[in-house]
């Protein structure tokens, strides 16, 4: 079996083997791991050390995955064959490679840990032996070993089980009382031998050993003079020296008590012994970055003892000034990888020097203030092109925290600093954009503290601060630093920083017109919205129209705004393109906002201006409209695209008009009633185009607020289109329902759009509710059943929105009332269907609660004295009983059933609705009420004292405590 084993390893591990026959190797493999015959063959193996290697790797993983089957005897049986086997390996002529080393030494820790306790407790003495033999390749399977029994007992990255972590606490014990100063001595005595007798694996395993066991070992063994001496010597040694930062850091990290802590720090003298070994630029990045995590490491731990025992502080400063000239220096180091390594020590030292003011030395916060600031700068190598800088500003970030806290901690300083930062960055010179990005940069943190008062100041916009900021932005908008330095990271900080903190300058009446005026043309040049810079150019759009949404300007002149959109023109020209799927046109949207911004423009020059504000609108308008037209006629694929397009643009524009101004002149409806029209007329050419009918409902309800009533022919085109749109869809309809609720409540009072409703109503809910139907497909396609559902909840929303609104009198008028009891039917079915969708289910009884509300009361009248058409639609026959009785029914029926858990919280929110709809019911109904329900309960069989309760709960109880009482209710009786 063995030469067949060897056999099929080597098919198995071939690159050239037919793959049948190699999938059949693999095969025969597996089923050697798990067979009593393939142990035995891999047992048998182990007398062969000139097997191949990867047998011999192939053999321990048989072995190994055996182990748990074998009982105590077998286990120190293969134990000791195993030592037997390792004999004959270091004999060999040639070194085993790092792969099968490392897998032996895994498979005797495995054993190490189900012998050591009670069977064979002289195993690490075994090891000590083979130590004790001073061969080179012996110690070097002693330090894998013992760096693979730390895996499986001190790794605290490993979760285990309780049991498991008790068995490894009783193996410690054991290691501490039997082996551990012999342990500690051994590597010792391999690391005063040093380099030029150990290679630099035994050396480096050696200091890893040290650095694993130390967290739970004797801590005095490991820091004795002479110990310390000899592992620091590594810090000297090229090939061990990033090993030794990690094993110091762990001797540093030890769990101790502070004033232990304090006195192992003193011992160590940490920062004297790197001064030693001059750390600089010159040092590799790699050990440089295991050095910042050993000065955070130390630092951190000093931090810690301030934090336990405050009363330490005057013991702790020493070593902290001490340390910090190295950490400034990591601080300030080029390499962004070696910065980050000592964040966490700054931001717990910031924290802790918050609330301990002997922390806040103001030469140490300056200095630290200037590396932070320095750091912040772009590289000089960096020009700033790629997209990919997003480490940069990750770093860049974390070190604004830092700035924040030392401004949190020392205004004065930051009030000192920041300006000359500013102003030496900024206006200095224009010879360096990655200067003056810093210096905008700090210019925008400045305006943060300020505007948020980071820095606790009485009165901030009366402060010398606030007025040295206020005079900085001044000079940048009148200043030539953007056009000069014509650098996209420049120009992209100036549009961020004159929008969001252009309203925090409170410009003077006099100033803010000038200020205005020079910041809309550095926008109108080629270094922003004209810009050969894509990237640039888009964000300026978007900016520009950022800046007029919050400035207003209203005392920029018409002739300005003339001049400004005739230069915009060629900007504004809509040229759809296809788009691939979750592509986003940033060309068209930055173009729409350029559209919004022309037209809040003209919407805010004064009201003698009138016809400056049509011939504005004519000249934006005007193409959008002869682009329709051209659509239409073409009538293709792109054509439709074009048209949805310039209809989206159309809506844009009356959105930005609307913003300006609270109510438009005749001759801007007018113009407005054009769009309108020209919408109406492409509809009618398009109407199964989806895209279309969704552009015109969104540009519809953005001219809603400037044509008001006149609106209602468009409208009713719109509603007849999409109610007859061959290939409508669930969400379309569903978004359209959401549209007639915004008309329900922007236009509530309008008798125009009273009767477009009227009029529209029951088409739409006829629509609805044969396209909400559930059929047994809908199970088998989940986004059709989710959509049905949105669907439903779309026109629950509606209803309640008509009759919050008033104007539920659109339900029973003469066009209507024939299809309000279909509604009703339906409801009543929603409000069963908790286990479909309970979210549903439980808006459909809200629904039905606000309906008895209005129509519950004897006689069937509409109850509702705001309701402006109450008075004029007669009393509906009949309904109140039918509310009362299928109301009723539901009430019991629906908790009672077999699907509803009165545990499920979805459900449980669906039965506190019934409570509030009974509830509704008898405030409609009164003792009317009461008399009908102990007869329903009565012939439902349920118990006449547990009626009684009910019904006085329901009478005496307000709604929240009815809630309350009915969910308990329905758990008794369930």
């Amino acid at each position: 079996m063995e030469s067949q084993l060897q056999q099929a390893v080597e098919i198995a591990l071939s690159g050239t083997s037919d793959p049948h026959l190699k999938q059949q190797a693999m095969a025969y493999c597996e089923e050697v791991k798990s067979s009593a015959e393939g142990y035995a063959a891999a047992v048998g193996i182990l007398s062969q050390p000139e097997a191949p290697m990867p047998l011999q790797f192939f053999v321990y993983q048989v072995l190994e995955s055996h182990l748990e089957q074998l009982d105590a005897a077998a286990l120190l049986k293969l134990y000791h064959t195993l030592r037997a086997h390792l004999a004959q390996r270091l004999e060999l002529a040639s070194e085993d490679p790092a792969y099968l080393k490392n897998k032996l030494a895994s498979l005797f820790a495995d054993l190490f840990l189900k012998l050591y306790l009670q069977s064979y407790p002289q195993f690490l003495s075994d090891w000590l032996e083979v130590y004790a033999t001073g061969k080179p390749r012996a110690v070097d399977y002693y330090t894998r070993t013992l760096l693979a029994i730390h895996t499986e007992i001190g790794d605290k990255f490993i979760s285990r089980s309780r049991p498991n972590q008790e068995l490894i606490g009783a193996v410690k014990d054991q290691i501490r009382t039997m082996d551990m100063d012999r342990l500690v001595a051994s590597w010792h005595e391999i690391l005063q031998g040093g380099p030029d007798r150990w290679s630099d694996d035994i050396i480096v395993n050696t200091l890893d050993l040290v650095g694993s066991y130390v967290s739970w070992m004797e801590i005095s063994l490991f820091v004795k003079p002479e110990v310390v001496t000899t592992i620091f010597g590594y810090l000297r040694v090229h090939s061990a020296r990033n090993q030794c930062c990690v094993c110091v850091s762990e001797i540093v990290a030890k769990k101790m008590k502070p004033t232990a802590k304090l006195e192992l720090v003193a011992m160590l003298d940490l920062t004297t012994t790197l001064n030693s070994i001059g750390v600089d630029d010159n040092q590799d990045v790699t050990f440089m970055e295991n050095l910042a995590r050993l000065i955070n490491q130390m630092g951190l731990e000093l931090v810690g003892c301030i934090d336990t025992s405050p009363d330490l502080i005057d013991q702790v400063q020493p070593h902290l000034y001490k340390m910090w000239p190295l950490a400034l220096f990591l601080l300030g180091h080029e390499y962004d990888d070696v910065t980050q390594q000592v964040f966490p020590f700054i931001q717990a030292f910031l924290v802790s020097a918050k609330k301990q003011p002997a922390l806040q030395d103001r030469q140490l916060l300056s200095e630290l203030l200037n590396k932070v600031v320095l750091k912040m700068k772009y590289d000089d190598d960096d020009d700033g092109d790629s997209d990919d800088d997003g480490l940069f500003h990750e770093v860049r970030k974390r070190l604004k925290t830092f700035q924040d806290s030392i401004a949190m901690i020392s205004p004065d300083l930051y009030i000192e600093a920041l300006p000359i930062v500013i102003n030496e960055s900024l206006f200095a010179s224009h010879d360096d954009w990655r200067k003056a990005e810093l210096g905008l940069y700090q210019l925008t943190n400045y305006g943060d503290s300020l505007r948020t008062n980071g820095l606790g100041l009485a009165t901030v916009t009366e402060s010398p601060a606030y007025f040295t900021y206020r005079e900085f932005m001044v000079r940048l908008i009148h200043s030539d630093v953007i056009v000069q330095l014509r650098h996209p990271k420049v120009q992209l900080a100036f549009f961020d920083i004159v929008v969001k903190h252009f309203a925090f300058l409170h410009p003077s009446p006099k100033e803010r017109p000038g200020l205005i005026t020079r910041v809309l043309e550095i926008f109108m040049s080629d270094v922003a919205v004209f810009s050969g810079d894509s990237k640039v150019r888009l964000r300026a759009w978007y900016c520009f129209y950022r800046f007029l949404k919050t400035t207003k300007p209203t005392g920029v002149t018409a002739s300005f705004v003339e001049e400004l959109t005739v230069k915009l023109s060629p900007l504004l020209k809509i040229e759809a393109r296809p788009l691939e799927e979750n592509e986003v046109n940033s060309e068209l949207s930055g173009q729409l906002y350029l559209l919004e911004s022309v037209a809040l423009l003209a919407a805010l020059l004064g009201s003698h201006q009138e016809s400056e504000k049509v011939a504005l609108l004519n000249h934006i308008l005007s193409p959008l409209f002869a682009d329709l037209e051209a659509a239409v006629t073409r009538g293709d694929d792109l054509a439709m695209l074009q048209a949805q397009d310039d209809i989206v643009a159309i809506g844009t524009v009356a959105k930005g008009y609307d913003d300006g101004e609270n109510e438009a002149p005749e001759s801007v409806i007018a113009k407005f009633g054009d769009a309108a029209s020209a919408i109406t007329i492409t509809l009618e050419r398009m109407p199964k185009h989806q895209g279309v009918r969704n552009a015109a409902r969104m540009t519809f309800s953005r001219l809603l607020p400037i044509l008001r009533g006149q609106i209602t022919a468009p409208l009713s085109k719109l509603v007849a289109v999409i109610v007859g749109a061959p290939d409508l869809e669930l969400l379309e309809l569903a978004d359209f329902l959401s549209f007639l609720g915004q008309l329900s409540h922007a236009f509530k009072k309008n008798p125009e759009l009273y009767s477009l409703l009227n009029n529209v109503l029951s088409p739409v809910f006829a629509k609805v509710l044969s396209m909400a139907k559930t059929s047994d497909d809908d199970a088998l396609i989940a986004d059709v059943h989710r959509d049905k559902h949105t669907l439903k909840r779309s026109l629950i929303s509606l209803l309640s929105g008509l009759v919050l609104n008033h104007q539920a009198s659109l339900l029973v008028s003469e066009s209507n009332k024939q299809q309000f009891p279909v509604v009703l039917d339906a409801l009543l079915e929603w409000a069963r269907d908790v286990a479909g969708d309970g979210n549903t289910a439980k808006m459909a009884v809200t629904q039905l609660a606000n309906l008895v509300q209005i129509f519950g009361g004897a006689g069937g009248a509409l109850d509702d004295k705001l309701d402006p058409g109450a008075a004029s639609v007669p009393p509906l026959d009949g309904i109140d009983q039918f509310l009362t009785e299928r109301v009723t029914s539901l009430s019991f029926e629906v908790p009672f059933s077999a699907s509803f858990n009165a545990d499920d919280a979805q459900h449980r929110l669906v039965a506190q609705e019934i409570a509030f709809l009974l509830k509704s019911m008898y405030d409609k109904r009164g003792d009317d009420y009461l008399g009908y329900l102990r007869n329903y309960l009565a012939t439902m069989g349920l118990p006449s004292e547990y009626t009684d309760d009910l019904c006085v709960n329901l009478a005496k109880s307000d709604v929240k405590g009815f809630k309350k009482y009915f969910v308990t209710f329905v758990r008794q009786l369930k």
